[in-house]
């Protein structure tokens, strides 16, 4: 039989250390492995093609998509100074193949959830090295989805504390780290990895009943706060709270849609 693996059987483990037990990290939904070897082409009077190509600074990379089962992964490491030891994509089969990658950080992360569905997350990361998949003890994949029932958005528009939001149809928040490689000029590797400005934006769907709300969000001046919690694992973990302020408000809607008031913001960081 041909051990050429399926993305249906695809898992995302996070360990301590590359051989002990393994951390399962959500349901896959796309995963998707690189490692650019950033080739150089050398040009050189004489000829027409190339003269040579050469290797640059290598870089493991793995975007996937996330049905989230723990909320305190995106928490923890969202702001892209946390490092996860190590990450493992794992094929499920007979003979476990897959990759292990070597300090982890996020470089941009995409949270998601509309009305009636599962919190999902699209998420970048980088990491400083890439080997075969290492001998771990992997957990098995286990944990709930999170419902959009267990998600709380509240805003703070007057300063006399949060009210919770409960006409949404979706939010979603995106968080850019602007990670920068450092390189080890010894073996063309990555020596760090080190977060620049982050930049926080969003995005608030809600119902329309008025248009009181619309006009007063585009002549507010002061900036408000803005706090999403998710009641996962445990008790509500805070996904970010800080000021903000909205951007341009839309109302589309075609002749089998209802209008819906599309807000989105800008915060000044998490937290």
């Amino acid at each position: 039989m041909s051990l050429i693996a399926g993305g249906f059987q695809a898992e995302l483990h996070t360990s301590a250390t590359k051989t002990g037990v393994t951390t399962f990290r959500g349901f896959v939904q796309r995963i998707n492995p690189s490692l650019n070897p950033n080739n150089i082409n050398v040009r050189g009077g004489g000829r027409r093609g190339l003269y040579d190509i050469i290797l640059g600074m290598r870089e493991p990379v793995i975007s996937f998509d996330l049905i989230v089962t723990d909320e305190t992964f995106l928490s923890s490491y969202q702001n892209g100074e946390s490092s996860i030891a190590f990450m493992h994509i794992r094929y499920n089969m007979n003979v476990d193949i897959g990759l292990t990658f070597t300090t982890v950080r996020f470089n941009t992360q995409s949270v998601e959830c509309r009305a009636g569905e599962a919190v999902n997350a699209t998420i970048e990361v980088w990491a400083v090295a890439v080997e075969v998949l290492a001998g771990a003890s992997f957990a098995n994949p286990s944990g709930s989805a999170i419902p959009w029932s267990d998600t709380d958005f509240y805003l703070d528009e007057d300063g006399l504390g949060f009210v919770e939001e409960t006409t949404w149809q979706s939010w979603r928040y995106e968080v850019n780290n602007n990670l920068e490689r450092l390189p080890n000029v010894n073996d063309g590797s990555t020596r760090d990895m080190v977060p620049r400005s982050r930049t926080v934006t969003g995005m608030l769907i809600k119902d329309l009943a008025d248009f009181d709300e619309y006009i007063g969000i585009v002549d507010e001046d002061p900036m408000i706060d803005f706090k999403l919690e998710i009641e996962g694992v445990g008790s509500p973990t805070i996904m970010f709270s800080n000021e903000g302020r909205w951007g341009r408000v839309e109302t589309p809607g075609g002749v089998q849609d209802l209008v819906y008031k599309r807000y989105p913001f800008t915060l000044l960081d998490l937290t």
